[in-house]
């Protein structure tokens, strides 16, 4: 695909002028006529990722990690092993068709605004990116929203243990960057946005799932309440439409 706008190759005046340098120009030319219609139209997609986990009151008598993920179930205490395809999932929460009559769509640049509001951080005594065994020992799994295409809906296995389909972008937020908390991290301070310009192409009648995994992981004391848990995660993604021109 050419680079917009098109620079050509300089031929000066008087000079010899060499077979390849005309050819050259004229396959700029060419290529940037027979790709026009990828400069047809950019549109933009929203989408929101919305989960909310209940508070949750530590009656145990000792010191309990709570997982809170992006994933299919609700709220998971340390040990419960349900918890566990949760957090590695790919939960699917929002899906995009690329029309029959495009040729196709090109996702240029993703952008994600977290908007999450956490505990305070008198209901928790530590706080660290969520693991696979959800108590602090697996491989670490940060919150991550991510975009991928497959050709139909049932191509989407929500626990899969890779992405399924073909990967468009991958972000994370991780707790350690300072980047999980969203507002309750950054109280009057700059909001937490992530970006990725995957420039990928995907073809017409594919599928696009806007789907998010991984989550937190919260030691909390006895005798202490860790409150209301809402991720929340505002998606844009600008795309070049592809339409053929007639």
């Amino acid at each position: 695909m050419p680079n917009w706008p098109i620079t050509m190759n300089t031929i000066t005046e008087g000079a010899i002028i060499k077979a390849s340098d005309l050819e050259g120009n004229f396959t700029k030319l060419k290529n940037a006529t027979n790709t026009l219609h990828e400069r047809f139209s950019t549109l933009t997609f929203n989408a929101n990722v919305n989960v909310t986990h209940e508070a949750i009151n530590n009656t145990s008598g000792g010191t309990l990690k709570y997982s809170r993920t992006l994933g299919l179930g609700t709220t998971e205490g340390q040990g419960d092993a349900d918890g566990i395809d949760d957090i590695d999932g790919y939960t699917a929460f929002a899906v995009f068709k690329v029309p029959t009559f495009a040729q196709a769509l090109r996702v240029r640049e993703v952008t994600i605004l977290n908007t999450s509001v956490m505990p305070v951080a008198s209901d928790y005594a530590a706080v660290a990116d969520c693991d696979t065994d959800q108590d602090g020992t697996g491989t670490s799994i940060p919150l991550e929203i991510g975009l991928a295409h497959a050709t139909s809906l049932t191509d989407w296995d929500q626990n899969a243990s890779s992405v399924p389909g073909t990967q468009i972008s991958r972000t994370q937020f991780q707790h350690s960057a300072n980047q999980a908390l969203g507002y309750t991290h950054t109280g009057t301070t700059s909001p937490t946005v992530l970006t990725a310009t995957p420039n990928v192409l995907v073809l017409a009648g594919q599928h696009i799932f806007l789907y998010g995994r991984g989550g937190l992981l919260f030691t909390v004391d006895t005798g202490t309440v860790l409150g209301q848990c809402q991720f929340r995660f505002h998606v844009s993604i600008m795309c070049d439409a592809m339409v053929p021109i007639p």
